[in-house]
This record gives C-alpha cells, structure tokens and sequence, in this order.
C-alpha cells in the first residue's frame, strides 16, 4: 500500500511539473513567461534558463529569469525583448530543481499580430446634430442615444466631423465579441470629429475692490466644482483659497499667487481670477467645463473588442461633490473615458486636450493597446507643490481640489484584481503631471505583462509610472525630457521590472512649497526646490522580497544644481542591475544615495556605466543618514562601489568597469545619439536578449547603438533629428511627428523619394505636427526642412 500511495505521488509530482511548467504571455514585440515552483522543489540550488530563437538551429540565450517568492507565489518570471510581430518563436527551457532532477521543454508560440481597425458591414452614422434612429450616412443619429441603446458585436459607429457637445455618455456591453465582429467607433475618412465638454459662456467679470488686478463673476448653477478654467487657451492653476489665513499667512493663494501661477478660485458658483500679467478676463475666452465625464464603458468582463480611432477628446473637468448636512463637499476627479473590466480595447490615434485623467482602465481589464495617441494638458510644468501641497477640502474655505489633477494620461487602476497584456506605443504626451502610465500604488502583483514603448513624454512632472505590484513590465526606447521624474516606481511590491534603451534628458527641479524636507544638502540647507531624478524608487518601507529592476543601455541627462540621474533613498528594490547606462549630470553629482548606512539589504550592481558630471566631476553622492551634514563624495565609480558597499553593508553592491568621461553626444542638448568618435562607441557589454543586434566589435554604451550608416538607432527604431529638426518615430508607419527648432523662419516641409521627386508637403509649426503618410508607399525616403535634411524610412 505505501508504495503504491509512493507512486501516485511520484505520478502527480510528474505530471504537475511538465503540464504546468510554463505560461507564456505572448504580445506584439515581446514575449513574457511564469514558471510556477512546487513547494518542495524550491531551494537554493532551483534554477532555469532559457533560450529563443526563430527555429531550433537559431537559438540563442535569453536573459536569465527572476526567481521570485511573492504573497505565498513561488515561480520563475521572465521576458524577451525585441521580437517581430505575429512571428513563431521557438523555445528551450532548461530547469535544474532542487531534488537534483532536470526538466528540459521544448516549446514554441506566435507573437500577437499588429492590430488592424477597419470598419465592419453594420454601419451606423453620427454626427453633432443627429436625430431619429436611421443612423445612415444621409440621415445620421445622435450618438449619445445610440450607446445608451447598446451595441452589438460586429457594429461600427462612424462619427461625422464637426463638434459634439456632449457628455456622461454610458455603453453597457454585455456580449463576447471576437477580433472578426468587434465594435468600432471611428472618424469618419478625411474628418475630425471633436467631443468637447466644454462650457463657453462668456460671463460679465467684476473688478475687486480691494484688489484691482483680482476679477470675480457667478457662473452657471451646475459648474461649481470645476478644476478646469482655460483663459486663451492656458489652464489656469486652482487655488485652494482666495486670501491668506491667520493660521499660515504665507500658503499660496490666489491674491498673492505664490505658485507663481496664474490661477482661479471658486467657492460654489463665484470664481475669481487674477493673472501673473494682470490680464482682464472681459477680453479674454474664458472655458469651464460643464461634464464631470465624457464616456464610461463597462465592459463586464467579456472579450469587448472595443475599437475607437481618430476622435478628439477636450475639456473634461468639472467635478463632482456630495455635502453633508452641514454643506461640507466630498468631491470625485473628473474623468474622460473609462473602461470598467474592459478587454480587448485599441484607442488609437486619438487626442486629448485639457482632460482630467484622459484614459482609464479599471478592475479587471486585459490585453488593452493604446498607439498613436497625443496628450495635451498645460499642468505638467506646475511646481511640486502646487499639486502636491494644495488643500483638497476646507470647511471654511471650499475652494479648490488641486491634489485631484495629479493624474496621468493614462491609468491602469486593477483594483483587487490583476491586470495583464496592456500595450502602450508610439504616443505624445505633454504637460500631465503623471506623465503617460500611472499605475495604482499597491503592496501585491496589480499589473503583469505590460508593454510601454516608443512613447515620447515632455514637460511632465512625472515621465513613466510602473508604480507597485508591477510584474513583468518592459519599458524600452522612449524619450523623456524635461521632466522633474523621468521613471516612477514607488512602493515597487513585485517585479521584475525591465528598462532598455530609453533616453530620459533635461531632468529639471522644482519649486516646491517653501522648503522640501526630504532633500537638505550635504551642508544640511534646507532647499526651496525638490530634487529632479531620472528614477524614483523612494516613498515605500524596505520590503521582505522586493522586486528586481533591470536597467540596460539608457541614457540619463540631468541639467539643474539639484537634479540627478539617479536619486535612491533606501533599498525598497531586491537588486538594482545597471548595464550599459549613461549617467550624465550638469548638477550636483550623477548619483545620489539618501540614506543607505548599515542597510544590508542595499543593492546596487553597476558595470560599464558611464558616471559624468561635467560641473563638479563627482559621479556619486552617498549621504549615509538623512538629514545629517555628512555626505561622501565619489570622483569615479570604481570608487564608489566600494565606498558604498562599506557604508551600507550590503552584499550586493559593486561597481565595475566603469568610465567617467564626456560622452561626446551629437549635439549635447538637442540630439543624444553619440558621435562616432566618441568615447562610448563599442565599449559596453553584451546582455543577451537586450543588446544582441549590436553594430561593431560590441555594444555600445547609452540607448543609442550607432552604425556606419547612422540611420537606426534604438532597436531599429528612433528619432532621427539634425540641428533644427526632429523626425519620430522612424520608421514609421501610418504617422509620424515632425519637430522644427526653428518655426519662425522655415515652416513648410518636403518628402522625396529616391529618385528626387517632391511627393508630399506640409505645414511645421513652431512645436510639434503630426504627419499622416497612410497614402505613402514602404521604402525609403528624406524629408526636408529649408536646408535640414533626415532620412526617413515608411514601414
């Protein structure tokens, strides 16, 4: 009897290691995978290894996986980078469990397709002034009663141009739709189709009396809680009180505007403004917004297939409050368009200006792309303690809720759940405070499998956000700039997290609200401003099994007196592995460790980093306490790594290979690809999965790899920019942003093609401008901008 019980154990154990011994998560461009642990398998000898390739003859390493043990999951996580779309992978897994038995699995699976919207044979039309319920394009409907009235798999609503002044628009989808019948809502050909929610009653404003320069009117019964008040087209900061109390006379108001901020203030219907430049509103549009959402879809956990392309999204903001009885407001932040449990989304090509929280994915909502889209808001720029410091709610003083515009363009918002799949591409965000991703801060596993690439993020406060329970998140060849937090990952629960070939420049400081407590300098001075980083790991206890982030071949550029590459306070990581990076500071030091004395679980494992400072020549900063003057300053990182490693007792801190000296970019604060004779060309190291399409005897150091031809840059696929202009992305496909440096005197643009001829031609603004090239054929081609000329290849 006990050998037969003997051997239904060895059978079960069999069986569960090899039918369940890999999960893959197939996306576009990369592949993620989760091998579970058996309890009894789980020791320190357990490892894995893996390699990939198109067929079994072209294999080749992949990077090693984590091992993870995480809320009661023991399990291997693991990606690969720089796949090509709907291609078949091959796969070798290698598994030496801790009983001394070996596992070898051979496997294969397809990346996922890239996406294709077009419109299905039910067709119903829209436009502002529709009525009836025809819906064709002779007699088109109203489109807020058709999503009321639902939409079945395999409709298409086609929005005709023009503004629609609409809002708190609900659909309900309640059916399992499939990528043969999805639901597309789309722009009509050659057309733009505009929802807005704005208000734009043009009120009678009366001069305070005590204050020449403040204006104050009654607006409509409705709009109350506004957070949005454009005035010619600048959002006006929210105050949270009107004149300074006795309690703190100095806290910004709008009578002294101590932001430094033109701004509003709004106690029930009367708003007041007042102006840096002491503009009067009677001469100027002044726009509330009169929708606290624009459109909720809730997806109830089906297979939505939900498509939506080529529709502008503007002036969503007016909040929303409840009073107790005693007339004290509990208010919500606007949204614009939210999905609930929704899967199988593409947003595509749309824009959003001056929209609270732009796009939201909440509860249980997968394998979501959202590609091509611009994001414009004008708060990114604000201080930190504008948003930061603002009072939500006042009893006395029932003003502002400026703390709710701290959002990003778009938010994953898991809930209790988890959320995998997501894929967020070739976008353009400017001016939101969370920057492009904003995840929920959780303590678990609240985001897998997500893929953020070829994004750029400007004047942001924060670049990226992977915050929490991120597990498996690739964040490669981005630009962000001028931003005071390129990459966010606070409260990091889970991992590991991978970060390639991204270039995060002009990493700038901010004022903050008197002093910031948490930045003294070595000389303990307090600070008016708050310290600028290229990545944010702090805000979050040391945790019992921390993440792991992977960060190869990025570069780093902080410009101001107190902005760094890197600022690390504590290890709320497990290891932080550095490969490849440029950390390049005009301020204090390249480096910063806050607070590592006798913190023996410090990691920080660096090797063929570039540290440059090019003021002070000191590629590290360690103060081992906070908040006490005694500060270690490192010349090079070979001295660093000791120095460090002694301070903080960790067993995981070395620093090797290093170089410190000049980069020698291109063009230092236009173009960061390096020069061909620069110092940095071929001196980094191979890191398989990452790296491995290197040009020259090995890779270079930074996100670009350079070739002989000096048209491909990260992973095939750059900004191509000279002096004055910038291309991105290329190559491209359906689209790309055009960027002269130089607006005032050149303004019209050219595409040739390989024989010379003149094909295309467009207007450039002073700032960014979106090319469509649907029309052009793949192949080669340049475009030129007075006597600036890139190559630009059509996919």
């Amino acid at each position: 009897m006990k050998k037969y019980i003997l051997f239904l154990f060895l059978l079960l154990t069999a069986l569960f290691t090899h039918a369940q011994i890999v999960e893959f998560y197939p996306m576009i461009n990369s592949i993620g995978y989760r091998i579970p642990i058996p309890l009894f398998k789980d020791t320190l000898q357990t490892s894995c290894t893996m390699s990939y390739g198109k067929s079994l003859s072209a294999l080749q390493a992949g990077f090693l996986p984590s091992k993870i043990n995480n809320f009661g999951k023991h399990e291997f996580r693991g990606s690969f980078f720089n796949l090509e779309a709907n291609t078949k992978y091959v796969f070798h897994l290698k598994i030496l469990w801790g009983d001394g038995s070996l596992d070898l699995v051979t496997d294969s699976i397809y990346t996922k397709p890239e996406p294709v919207i077009i419109p299905t044979s039910n067709i119903k039309y829209v436009n502002p002034a529709g009525l009836g319920n025809l819906y064709t394009q002779a007699s088109p409907g109203n489109l807020k009663t058709l999503l009321a009235g639902g939409l079945s798999c395999g409709t298409t609503v086609i929005l005709k141009g023009g503004t629609y002044r609409i809002g708190d628009m609900q659909l309900n989808l309640l059916q399992d739709c499939g990528v043969n019948s999805p639901i597309v809502i789309m722009a009509a050909p050659n057309e733009i189709p505009i929802l807005d929610g704005g208000d734009y009653t043009q009120y009678t404003w009366t001069k305070s009396g005590s204050d020449s320069n403040l204006y104050y009117t009654t607006i409509k019964p409705g709009l109350e809680y506004n957070s949005l008040c454009l005035m010619d087209s600048t959002r006006l900061y929210p105050y949270g009180c009107l004149t300074p109390s006795s309690i703190d006379p100095s806290y910004p108001c709008l009578a002294n505007l101590n932001f430094g901020l033109s701004g509003f203030y709004r106690n029930a219907n009367v708003t007041y403004i007042k102006t840096l430049d002491h503009k009067n509103p009677n001469n100027s549009n002044i726009i509330f917004s009169g929708y606290f959402y624009c459109l909720q879809v809730q997806g109830n956990r089906k297979n939505n297939y939900v498509y939506i392309r080529g529709i502008t999204f503007k002036n969503y903001g007016k909040g929303s409050c409840t009073k107790d009885i005693f007339g004290n407001p509990t208010c919500y932040p606007s949204f614009t368009v939210d999905f609930e449990n929704a899967s199988n989304v593409i947003i595509d090509s749309c824009k959003f200006e001056y929209c609270n929280i732009p796009l939201t994915f909440g509860h249980r909502s997968n394998n979501n792309i959202i590609q091509h889209c611009t994001f414009i808001d004008g708060i990114g720029e604000w201080s930190h303690g504008a948003f930061k410091q603002s009072r939500d709610e006042n009893i006395l003083e029932r003003g502002t809720y400026g703390r709710y515009l701290e959002y990003s363009a778009i938010h994953l918002f898991p809930d209790d759940t988890i959320q995998k799949g997501n894929i967020v591409r070739n976008n353009f965000v400017k001016g939101s405070i969370g920057g492009l991703v904003g995840e929920r801060v959780t303590g678990y596993e609240g985001i897998a499998e997500t893929d953020i690439y070829n994004n750029r993020v400007t004047y942001c406060y924060n670049g990226i956000n992977a915050d929490g329970g991120s597990v498996n998140t690739r964040i490669w060849n981005n630009e962000i700039d001028h931003c005071s937090v390129g990459l966010s990952f606070i409260s990091a629960a889970c991992g590991p997290n991978y970060i390639f070939r991204n270039n995060i420049h002009h990493i700038i400081e901010r004022k903050n609200y008197h002093y910031d407590v948490f930045f003294m300098d070595c000389n303990n001075v307090q600070s008016s401003k708050i310290w600028g980083t290229g990545v944010k790991l702090n805000a979050a206890p040391v945790t019992s099994n921390p993440p792991e982030m992977f960060f190869v071949n990025n570069t780093f550029h902080s410009i101001d007196s107190i902005g760094f590459c890197m600022y690390l306070w504590n290890s709320t990581w497990k290891k932080l592995y550095s490969r490849n990076n440029i950390f390049y500071s005009e301020g204090l030091s390249s480096l910063f460790f806050d607070g590592p004395k006798d913190d023996t679980a410090y990691s920080f494992n660096s090797a063929y980093d570039c540290y440059y400072n090019k003021t002070h020549s000191m590629a590290a900063t360690v103060q081992p306490t906070n908040g006490i003057a005694v500060c270690n300053n490192y010349n090079t990182g070979a001295a660093l790594g000791p120095g460090l490693k002694a301070t903080s007792q960790g067993k995981d801190v070395s620093v090797n290979n290093d170089v410190n000296i000049n980069p020698g970019f291109k063009i230092l604060n236009v173009d960061f690809h390096l020069k061909y004779s620069s110092p940095l060309v071929d001196k980094g190291i191979l890191i398989n999965g990452f790296n491995d399409n290197y040009k020259g005897s090995a890779p270079d150091i930074g996100a670009y790899e350079n070739d002989t031809a000096g048209a491909i840059g990260i992973s095939g696929r750059r900004e191509v920019s000279t002096g004055k202009l910038r291309v991105f992305p290329n190559p491209g496909n359906s689209s790309f942003r055009i960027t002269n440096y130089d607006g005032a005197r050149t303004n019209t643009f050219e595409i040739i093609n390989l024989l010379g001829q003149k094909i295309m031609e467009g207007g450039v603004g002073e700032k960014e401008t979106v090319v469509n090239i649907s029309s052009l054929s793949s192949g080669v081609y340049f475009i030129r901008l007075g006597n600036e000329v890139v190559k630009f290849v059509r996919e």
